[in-house]
């Protein structure tokens, strides 16, 4: 029987804009962790973009999984760990931001803009 799926694309920024997906260890290991994490709730497709201080994910939900849901789910499974193996973000009160955006589907040229704008809006205090 074939599970009933929906395509979103999701993203989050760090906190306070700092660019830790510039470092490669970081980006890799991050990756591994939402992977796994998002495989255990049936996520499939999933495609990952670093932007410097954020994160897009590309992925079909299954029916039960709202998109909320899995950025909380990647987030928590994330956080402590990379805290972990990362002594440099051991420091950061928090890792993520709590906003988070979201859209149906790939994105379009239109939706480009506008999760740009968003991870523009983010606070850098």
């Amino acid at each position: 029987m074939k599970t009933i799926t929906f395509t979103v694309t999701l993203a989050f920024a760090v906190a306070r804009k700092r660019k830790i997906f510039l470092d490669e260890n970081i980006q890799s290991f991050f990756k591994d962790q939402a992977l796994a994490s998002l495989h255990k709730y049936g996520v499939t497709n999933i495609q990952l973009y670093f932007r410097s201080y954020g994160v897009v994910i590309q992925a079909d939900l299954p029916i039960g999984i709202t998109p909320e849901m899995a950025v909380k789910i990647v987030k928590r499974a994330t956080t402590g760990k990379m805290r972990k193996e990362f002594p440099e973000l051991r420091a950061m009160n928090a890792l993520w931001t709590k906003k988070y955006w979201w859209t149906e589907g790939a994105l379009t040229e239109d939706q480009k803009i506008e999760m740009d704008r968003f991870f523009d809006y983010q606070s850098a205090r």
